[in-house]
């Protein structure tokens, strides 16, 4: 009888996963999102295939141990509410992300308390009134944003911007259903035109990397800290719109960078105000049924194991107890990387900095960055659950290596769900290879969830890491939920597993484990 079975829903560029471990005589259950990103995907994508996927693993009950969602952007966690709100399933416990309401004045601590984090204040009795002043807080940075952005648009040329201003107009965050997400779609889509992206709902400049990796991929200009405010000029002068034109107007190529700058500033307040909207739906959901919402970190450099105790039936901090039974390692993130995000500048300090850098000065979110990294062990097999995990809190600094209490903590890895859909994220791959993953003799797996013939996944970095990979042999295999192209893949096309049914541009996967992983299900073929 199987022991383990693994079913990665194919969501389209979104993320879900369901874990099972048959422990003794009871199956122990986690899911890892439930998001789907598609115009055509129902909300309830997932949970329509819940019910198969139990049922091929032979389980009686309808229990979900544990539902991680492993941050919060709405292509991860949307699909969550319909599973929380079936009655019918029962649900232990919710880890939602760690991520600290910004807008909120506070001092730094040595911890973040449970309070201050967005998804315990959203599930509260005074949540709608939390989300509501979230919301008129990023309403504020978006409109402060884009009248700057856009007087810089006369000194900028071929920009053709045809977005309505209309869509712009929102009057309070009060009224945060259908208006609020397409005030703040509309203004994530304006910066778009100054981007000249076609595309802004999942962009790779999401993904930071400021410090210099081994795959050549730091390919943006680094985040910036509070240190830097000390170096720019007074922010009355700075923000002076008079004084702005005429400086665009000596130097048209400054109004660009400006420009620029300010739209990945305003695409990614947008971007945490729609997550915001959807986190809300979930915690709400969870508090209705009362089901514990818990946002777990680690201390900086230090990896947290949880074993599961078959008493409570749910998961618990341990550093000693043996088991055999599931257990978890937390591996991100971490205490540090929340506070830096706490304590973020405020708007007149992004908009300094703006002026003051030659290049434009990418978003700064904290979505992808705060992704939960967790490896789960059974049977002597390990699996990665990653999200969209940006790794940048494995390093203590810049050019300091990764901290080796937490690469120790990795391996070996059987199954790699492929953080950011295979999209750039050197960090990531760069924490494998430090780890040893190239070098450990034991076959594995990689997940990679995109939509179909996706023009950016996976990421030339990506077919990097697998090249490094491979020169130890072919003892790693692809799975995907839907086709890439072939341009994309084929310096690896004989490493992607065989389909095990008649090929088709779409389909879940389903790997099973006893002794040795089999698949059961991958529809995927590229030739």
């Amino acid at each position: 009888m199987d022991r383990i079975q693994i079913d990665m829903f194919e969501v389209q560029l979104g993320a879900g996963l369901l874990l099972q471990f048959r422990d003794r005589n009871r199956v122990i259950r986690i899911l890892a999102d439930a998001g789907v990103h598609a115009s055509n995907y129902p909300l309830n994508h997932v949970h329509r295939k819940l019910d198969s996927a139990l049922a091929a693993f032979g389980g009686k009950d309808r229990r979900i141990d544990l539902i991680i969602g492993t941050h919060y952007d709405a292509d991860h966690l949307k699909g969550l509410v319909p599973i929380i709100e079936d009655e019918s399933i029962a649900i232990t416990e919710a880890w939602m992300p760690p991520v600290a309401n910004d807008i909120d004045p506070h001092a730094l601590e040595d911890e973040p308390e449970d309070e201050r984090f967005l998804a315990h204040q959203f599930a509260a009795k005074d949540g709608e009134r939390k989300l509501a002043a979230y919301l008129d807080r990023k309403q504020e940075v978006c409109e402060a944003a884009a009248k700057r952005e856009h007087a810089a648009d006369v000194f900028r040329k071929g920009l053709h911007r045809d977005i309505k201003t209309k869509a712009l107009s929102r009057s309070s965050g009060a009224d945060k259903g259908k208006d609020a997400l397409a005030y703040f779609t509309a203004h994530r889509r304006d910066a778009a035109a100054t981007l000249g992206e076609s595309d802004p709902s999942h962009a790779d400049q999401d993904v930071l990397l400021p410090m210099q990796a081994k795959l050549g991929a730091a390919e943006g200009p680094s985040a910036f800290s509070r240190s830097l405010d000390q170096e720019v000029e007074d922010r009355a002068l700075i923000l002076d719109m008079t004084k702005a034109k005429a400086r665009w107007k000596a130097d048209p190529a400054r109004a660009e960078t400006e420009a620029k700058s300010l739209a990945f500033i305003r695409a990614s307040t947008a971007k945490e105000a729609i997550n915001a909207i959807n986190l809300a739906k979930v915690v709400k959901a969870l508090a209705a049924r009362k089901i514990p919402i818990l946002c777990r970190t680690i201390d900086d450099g230090q990896p947290k194991r949880f074993v599961w105790d078959r008493r409570q039936r749910r998961f618990i901090p341990s550093r000693q107890i043996e088991t055999r039974s599931p257990e978890l390692m937390l591996l991100g993130p971490s205490v540090g990387l929340v506070k830096k995000y706490w304590d973020r500048l405020p708007i007149g300090d992004y908009m300094a900095l703006a002026h003051k850098a030659r290049l434009p000065v990418r978003s700064i979110t904290p979505s992808n960055e705060l992704s939960y990294v967790v490896r789960v062990q059974f049977a002597g097999q390990g699996l990665l659950i990653s999200g969209d995990a940006g790794c940048m809190d494995f390093r203590p600094g810049d050019n300091k290596p990764f901290h080796p209490a937490l690469l120790s903590a990795l391996l070996p890895l059987h199954v790699v769900q492929v953080a950011h859909h295979g999209g750039r994220n050197a960090h990531f791959y760069n924490v494998l290879l430090d780890a040893g993953y190239a070098q450990q003799t034991d076959h594995s797996w990689l997940l990679l969830s995109h939509k179909t013939e996706d023009k950016n996944r996976p990421s030339s970095i990506f077919g990097s890491f697998v090249a490094e990979v491979r020169k130890s042999g072919d003892d790693v295999k692809l799975l995907f939920t839907s086709r890439p192209r072939l341009d994309k893949v084929r310096d690896f096309t004989t490493l992607i597993a065989p389909s095990t049914s008649p090929p088709a541009d779409v389909g879940d996967v389903r790997m099973v484990f006893d002794r040795r992983w089999r698949v059961m299900n991958h529809a995927i073929k590229v030739e």
